[in-house]
């Protein structure tokens, strides 16, 4: 089984810094010139604290908290399996303790 990699903020700038196609788009988010977008390629130059939001803004990532994915995707599997969630009666099933549906 393939293992999946975490995505990568470092692994998604450089990707875009080195497409002709996003490179300028990319550095003009983060407010760079050539000369930066080059010396952040070849390890000479990191990525400084004011920059880092719009380095992250210019290659699509968001930042959320792990608190919130849970609930998000908890939230996803009680809407996509129960149908009385979908019906607005509350959630239905053995473990969830809550209002079961009316027969």
């Amino acid at each position: 089984m393939e293992r999946r990699r975490a995505p990568s903020v470092a692994g998604a700038l450089r990707a875009a810094l080195s497409d002709p196609k996003d490179k300028q788009r990319v550095m003009e988010i983060i407010g760079w010139d050539n000369t930066q977008a080059s010396r952040y390629l070849s390890g000479q130059m990191g990525i400084v604290e004011d920059k880092l939001d719009a380095a992250i803004a210019a290659v699509g990532f968001v930042a959320v908290t792990p608190k919130y994915i849970n609930w998000l995707a908890e939230g996803c599997e009680i809407g996509a399996h129960c149908q009385c969630a979908r019906d607005g009666l509350g959630v239905c099933g053995p473990d969830s303790g809550k209002m079961k549906r009316a027969a």
